[in-house]
């Protein structure tokens, strides 16, 4: 969650912490225009915390608007979700479509409690970005790619990735 012009959140907080700080934005007559989702860690590979932090969400502030930033991994068996919660736009961090651009971009994947073998882990990653993509897009969810160009590395593949994720 992003503070917006209070300024960022000192350390991440658990979804309960989030909802009351908040609930005490609103009590000073803020307005809260959009939640983001995000960090640390992945949102989509944390999913009960996320799950938990969207049905706070839902409950206590139901018509602000929701979106999710992530690496993508698992989106695409998600989505159905996303939609129940109301999570109208996810910006998926792409930085390659490259299986091996990606061995070269991270040091470990871990899609779920424990990390992969890399070149598994970059393979897996690209693959499930592209159906994630596919997949709420399919759904009517917004998605937003972000890339962040490393200079020997992936600059070279910027046209690429926006060739295949459009």
């Amino acid at each position: 969650l992003l503070a917006g012009p209070e300024g960022k959140l000192p350390a991440a907080l658990v979804a309960a912490e989030a909802i009351a700080w908040l609930k005490g934005l609103q009590q000073r007559g803020k307005k809260i225009t959009a939640i983001d989702l995000h960090g640390p860690g992945d949102v989509l590979t944390s999913w009960p915390a996320t799950h938990h932090c969207l049905q706070l969400l839902q409950r206590e502030v139901p018509q602000t608007p929701l979106s999710l930033t992530c690496l993508g991994l698992g989106g695409a068996e998600l989505y159905p979700d996303l939609l129940r919660f109301g999570v109208s736009k996810v910006t998926l961090l792409v930085d390659t479509v490259n299986p091996e651009t990606a061995t070269r971009l991270y040091a470990w994947i871990r899609p779920g409690k424990k990390n992969i073998p890399l070149k598994q882990g970059a393979a897996l990653l690209v693959k499930e970005q592209a159906e994630t993509v596919y997949s709420l897009a399919a759904a009517g969810i917004t998605v937003v790619i972000r890339t962040t160009i490393q200079q020997g590395i992936n600059d070279c593949e910027v046209a690429t990735i926006a060739q295949q994720m459009a």
